[in-house]
């Protein structure tokens, strides 16, 4: 019991749970959401629930955080400020069969179940819906192939192998030809370097260049300040 309705009657609250551990960790988050002042009769669409739980998300990169504001960007789309405590497994498997129609990845998909189970838990802990219905909803996969990288050319393995031994980004580019490493991921692999301090020569930014495809400014971050 959790209080009383206007009329005098109690106001009990339920939680649900495969164990009993899970039940007894949902009793302990209600219990300290109603110490801080938790509406149990707010009626959250899942939108709301979404940013609730993003807001309280800590330890993620800014990047981790980008990525899953852009996820419940998609499915608060999807839901339409329908009501987190009506949404059935039934209505996540439609709108994740929307988004397989729609030939998003399957890695995008997956990345959509973890949003949606993780909403669902804050929801559920809250007593804002009885259900997690995201862990109950059928998993639904896409047929989109993933991205193949293509194998470096008979030229451009010749152009590494010919590079001078001093040369800062030589092992570096025999590690990728040797295993397949490809582009942006093995450019990623050199630690970042103060420009200032440790300027790249002209045939390092060459090699940059030619291998990310990117622009020249995409490397720096100068703050505004002339190098």
């Amino acid at each position: 019991m959790v209080g009383y309705y206007p009329d005098g009657r109690r106001k009990r609250v339920s939680v649900y749970g495969r164990t009993r551990k899970a039940c007894q960790e949902k009793l302990h988050a209600l219990q300290e959401g109603l110490n801080k002042g938790l509406d149990l009769d707010a009626n959250y669409s899942f939108e709301q629930v979404a940013r609730i739980w993003l807001q309280n998300k800590q330890r993620i990169s800014p990047a981790t955080a980008k990525n899953y504001e852009h996820i419940i960007n998609t499915l608060s789309a999807e839901f339409v400020n329908q009501k987190i405590k009506t949404i059935k497994p039934i209505h996540i498997e439609n709108v994740m069969l929307r988004l397989a129609n729609r030939r998003y990845s399957q890695s995008y998909i997956s990345k959509c179940y973890v949003v949606l189970n993780g909403v669902f838990q804050k929801a559920t802990a809250n007593g804002w819906c009885a259900v997690n219905s995201a862990a109950l909803a059928e998993k639904i996969t896409s047929d989109v192939e993933p991205e193949v990288k293509e194998p470096f050319t008979e030229d451009e393995v010749r152009l590494i192998l010919a590079a001078d031994a001093d040369d800062k980004m030589l092992h570096a580019l025999k590690l990728s030809v040797g295993t397949g490493i490809r582009g942006q991921c093995f450019l990623g692999m050199e630690p970042a370097r103060h420009i200032k301090e440790d300027k790249p020569s002209y045939e390092e930014l060459k090699a940059w260049l030619e291998i990310s495809g990117l622009p020249v400014k995409k490397f720096f971050n100068t703050s505004g300040m002339q190098y």
